[in-house]
């Protein structure tokens, strides 16, 4: 609810195969908070959501929404237990959680640029780490392998690293 305190006209829809009944019975459209279930194509929710928010408590390994929010260009925020072996930002608290999503979610330069990358088929795909982004560049190469598919012949990759400076 601190989230919908300071984005009032937020709806947020809350999607899972397992709905229990105390989650359903906070079902409230009227208030913006809309509890879905089960998505048919998590992918296509993903991708027309405005911010993923995962606040992951328990699990290991990587977490496949999170993935598909990164290929689907979907920004996002997770927990420390959601970022597990990812390379990616995260909330170390529910006070960071929060300013994070609204932070997020009133970015009208990201979702501008979101939008001018569809209109002209590009495609951003952000790497989760060098190994992931590599296999991304070096896929964008292989183009001629499968020539009687292709719409695109300009397909450019780039890898861009963050880190700290070595002296």
């Amino acid at each position: 609810w601190h989230i919908k305190k300071q984005l009032p006209d937020a709806e947020i829809h809350i999607y899972g195969s397992y709905v229990t009944e105390k989650a359903q019975q906070l079902h409230n459209p009227k208030e913006g908070f809309i509890i879905k279930g089960r998505a048919d194509n998590a992918h296509e929710v993903i991708k027309n959501a405005r911010v993923l928010l995962a606040p992951i408590r328990f699990g290991a390994g990587l977490k496949g929404k999170l993935i598909d929010a990164m290929q689907t260009g979907t920004p996002f925020v997770t927990s420390e237990i959601g970022a597990e072996g990812m390379f990616c930002d995260f909330a170390t608290s529910e006070n960071e959680f929060v300013e994070k999503s609204i932070s997020i979610y009133k970015d009208e330069t990201l979702w501008k640029t979101k939008k001018l990358l569809e209109q002209n088929h590009i495609k951003f795909v952000p790497g989760v780490n060098e190994d992931l982004a590599a296999t991304a560049v070096w896929g964008t190469q292989q183009l001629d392998l499968f020539p009687q598919g292709n719409k695109y012949d300009g397909v450019f990759g780039i890898w861009y690293g963050k880190g700290r400076a070595w002296t």
